[in-house]
């Protein structure tokens, strides 16, 4: 092909795996090839512009000097006919009688087609001449340059330290093509590949350029609101109010995507994302389901029904005892949304006694403090902590509210609790005056904990025990 023609590609669709590790789980993906533009030219020679570094001067009269300056720079001299020497670093010399016709024939092996100048040198003078060889091999130049992108001929990686980059045109140069049919591709993990056969003519350039695309797909998700999105167990986002995400960064291959929200059953589904193939997934989440009733009179201990920690806890004449319980101890395997709730409580101190509700793990709750005369508050105070990651500060509560009803050593009283959305009501009935009083409201506004267990613990030098206790659903 003679002169410069542009070979402008149609969509072309080729099946192509990835040679390169993704994270993830990567299948073949039918993906046309990315449109771009190629020029083909034929190659042309370097042009020479240095000046010899050899001395012109001549041993005898009747001589002149011939300089040759090459590229390749270690190309091969002959002169009519007679190999005499290589050239050094582009450069060759040599004195030669005047007035003489020579056939000087610049040559660099196979690759390159051999250039023959004449020349007759003059008496006492020099002469330069320059010859720089053409390839007969293809030369193909890709761009723009993607940084970490693997260049494939045939098949085959090209070895990094193969490839030369061209900052200038910004391209990646693939040289020493042999004449004839390859494929080649150029990949990159963020961007669908580029592929497509060449048809190399000897002694021709080809300028490769296109737009990169990335090798993502766009998710959405419409589900409940606050739902967090995994994407093979990384987190994506979480929903809006109205239940939707949207991400268009995710990669070709198959995924397995997760919803997750607290107190609703986690929901998974391994997708195929497929080029421009936007994948939707629409599902509102069960509810975790609640238990049902339960209760617990101690007559007859049985520690099955209880995680107990290790220290603190004990069943005594029919009750269950607190001291210096510093870990929850809580019903096994119950959780409840809205609930009531009894329990019959006695000091065995005049400290006072702590619960907690709405138990999602062992260190995550709502902690309720009901401080008396000899505890960290001994004016009364009822006090309710946010419990997050186990870590709360006593003498800071989320909410405190002075207490009506008298605490007293030995003192017994009723609690009853009800729970309604992010709503929880105390009533304490003290055994000795029979009055039923307010003991705290609670409203949390970020709805912290909205299913989750119950149970007992100590908050500082609280000794009680509690009896008759009950839950239901409501």
């Amino acid at each position: 092909m003679k002169g410069q023609r542009v070979i402008r590609e149609a969509a072309l669709v080729s099946i192509l795996v990835l040679a390169f590790a993704l994270p993830s789980v990567v299948s073949a993906q039918v993906l046309p090839t990315s449109l771009g533009e190629v020029k083909e030219a034929k190659r042309t020679a370097k042009t020479i512009t240095r000046a010899p570094t050899g001395s012109n001067a001549t041993s005898q009269s009747n001589n002149g000097v011939i300089f040759v300056l090459t590229d390749p720079p270690n190309a091969e001299i002959a002169i009519n006919g007679n190999r005499v020497a290589n050239a050094i670093n582009g450069e060759f010399r040599r004195e030669l009688r005047a007035g003489i016709s020579y056939a000087i024939t610049v040559s660099a092996g196979s690759a390159y087609e051999p250039i023959t100048r004449t020349v007759i040198p003059r008496r006492g003078a020099s002469e330069v001449v320059r010859v720089a060889l053409v390839s007969k091999y293809g030369l193909v130049r890709i761009g723009p340059v993607l940084d970490g992108a693997k260049v494939f001929i045939d098949g085959k990686q090209v070895p990094p330290d193969k490839i030369e980059l061209e900052k200038e045109s910004n391209t990646v140069k693939l040289d020493n093509l042999v004449p004839g049919e390859h494929k080649i591709s150029y990949q990159h993990p963020d961007y669908v590949p580029l592929e497509r056969v060449f048809e190399i003519s000897p002694s021709s350039e080809y300028i490769w350029t296109f737009n990169p695309e990335p090798a993502t797909v766009e998710l959405m998700v419409q589900t409940d609101p606050e739902t967090t999105v995994y994407v093979d167990g990384e987190p994506k986002g979480t929903t809006t109010k109205d239940g939707s995400l949207k991400r268009t960064d995710i990669r070709l291959g198959t995924h397995v995507i997760k919803l997750v929200k607290d107190d609703f059953e986690e929901y998974s589904e391994k997708k195929e994302f497929k080029y421009r193939e936007p994948v939707r997934i629409e599902k509102r989440l069960v509810p975790i389901p609640t238990s049902a009733e339960f209760s617990d009179d101690f007559d007859v201990p049985n520690p099955d029904l209880w995680t107990m920690p290790p220290s603190g806890v004990k069943f005594v004449g029919g009750r269950l005892q607190f001291e210096n319980a510093t870990a929850l101890c809580m019903p096994t395997k119950i959780r409840y949304r809205d609930f009531e709730m009894h329990f019959h409580l006695k000091l065995e101190s005049a400290a006072g006694a702590a619960w907690a509700l709405r138990i999602r793990d062992s260190n995550n709750f709502y902690l309720f403090y009901l401080s008396g005369p000899e505890g960290r508050f001994p004016s009364g105070r009822f006090c309710i902590y946010i419990v997050r990651n186990n870590q709360f500060d006593p003498a800071k509560p989320f909410q405190s509210s002075p207490i009506i009803v008298k605490l007293v050593r030995g003192g017994q009283y009723d609690i009853n609790i009800t729970a309604k959305g992010n709503i929880i009501d105390h009533q304490i009935t003290s055994a000795e005056t029979g009055k039923s009083e307010n003991l705290g409201f609670f409203e949390d506004p970020n709805n912290t904990f909205l299913l989750g267990g119950i149970g007992f613990r100590t908050v500082d030098r609280e000794k009680f025990s509690i009896d008759d206790l009950w839950v239901r659903p409501r």
